[in-house]
């Protein structure tokens, strides 16, 4: 994966579109995003994180976000939606690319900063 673990947002009901989701579901959805983001900017110091959202797929029949830090370093063909390189790289080689603690200190340092506000 990025050499910056990426986080995976999605409601807590399944549903498969955004439109399946109940007014109080969207409207929820938007701040709550923005809080993570501003979480990860405070934690990472991304030079920006990507939103991709996806309503469904082969293996995940369900509307999910994906919150993707980009660095500064990122090779220009890792940036924009060739980030997805990185997940496809680690899918090929079934070789977890990223370092499972780095990732676990982030998720802890965002979950501090989200309990917090």
């Amino acid at each position: 994966m990025s050499p910056y673990p990426w986080l995976v947002l999605k409601p807590v009901r399944h549903v498969e579109s955004f439109a399946e989701l109940t007014l109080e579901e969207a409207s929820s959805f938007g701040p709550l995003t923005r809080r993570i983001t501003m979480a990860m900017t405070e934690v990472i110091r991304p030079a920006k994180i990507y939103l991709s959202m996806y309503m469904e797929g082969a293996n995940a029949a369900h509307l999910h976000v994906h919150l993707i830090p980009r660095m500064e370093n990122t090779p220009s063909e890792r940036r924009g939606p060739w980030i997805f390189e990185y997940a496809r790289e680690s899918s090929a080689t079934l070789k977890n690319l990223g370092d499972v603690a780095f990732a676990t200190q982030i998720a802890s340092s965002v979950r501090l900063l989200l309990n917090q506000s």
